[in-house]
């Protein structure tokens, strides 16, 4: 057999090389997400940082926005290993709005944002002793009126079949997800006096939009075949979302997606 019949064959059952300049990935670090929200949702003001005993750092900014209405972002934050997680958030906003002297109950104020958590792995981590680490993007938001945050994976799961924004299972773009998905739902917070159905329903309204469920693809098919780096990839993603007609926006009173 010839030479190149030879190499013909190893080719056909050999992966395709791909130049070092291919997208490796897009996972994101800590500051690498607080650019995409603070892209979508920035502020200018100081945030208020909130220390509890488990040395989880988590910031806080209180916005007072255009309705009238007083929001807290919260700053992308590490909480694996917070075992209350919704607690803990409420205790930081608590602390925020005490040193801000603000007097709103907590149960008044919206909130909303992106937070680290160990996800799916903290068995693992469980099982074998090891302090948890931050392994996937969550979207957190809270309205007035509503006794506690709600803390939403963007991520369809293994016996989860229901409309999430990231089909595959893996936590190559989160962070993303999570953005979209916080930054939708503080965008109809902050046009509408009243939103006509619980931050859950926010959530599921927004994971059942066919419209931007085609972005998330377009961005997990990025990874290991597009030229484009993370930074080039971020940029577009907050100017494509600024942009985006937001699923909210037809949602009319008194609909229940679930």
């Amino acid at each position: 057999m010839s030479r190149d019949k030879i190499e013909g064959i190893v080719n056909t059952f050999s992966p395709e090389l791909k130049p070092d300049s291919i997208l490796p990935s897009l996972r994101l670090k800590r500051r690498e997400i607080a650019v995409l929200v603070d892209g979508l949702v920035p502020t200018a003001d100081e945030p208020v940082c909130y220390i509890n005993n488990q040395d989880k750092a988590i910031k806080v900014t209180i916005l007072r926005l255009d309705n009238g209405s007083y929001f807290a972002k919260l700053h992308p934050a590490a909480l694996a290993g917070v075992e209350d997680k919704t607690s803990y958030i409420k205790e930081a906003v608590q602390f925020a709005l005490k040193e801000k002297n603000i007097a709103l109950k907590f149960e008044d104020i919206a909130i909303g944002g992106v937070i680290g958590a160990e996800g799916r792995k903290a068995v693992i981590y469980n099982l074998f002793g090891q302090p948890p680490r931050s392994e996937h993007a969550y979207a957190v938001f809270k309205l007035p009126g509503e006794a506690g945050v709600h803390i939403e994976d963007p991520r369809m799961g293994f016996f989860n079949f229901s409309d999430k924004l990231q089909s595959k299972l893996d936590d190559q773009i989160c962070c993303f997800a999570a953005t979209a998905l916080f930054y939708f739902c503080y965008k109809a917070f902050s046009e509408h006096q009243e939103i006509p159905c619980s931050s859950s329903q926010m959530f599921a309204t927004i994971h059942a939009c066919s419209a931007l469920k085609r972005k998330m693809l377009e961005l997990e098919e990025k990874v290991g075949y597009s030229a484009e780096t993370k930074e080039e990839v971020m940029a577009s993603f907050i100017k494509d979302m600024s942009v985006f007609e937001n699923p909210m926006n037809r949602i009319p009173a008194g609909f229940n997606p679930r």
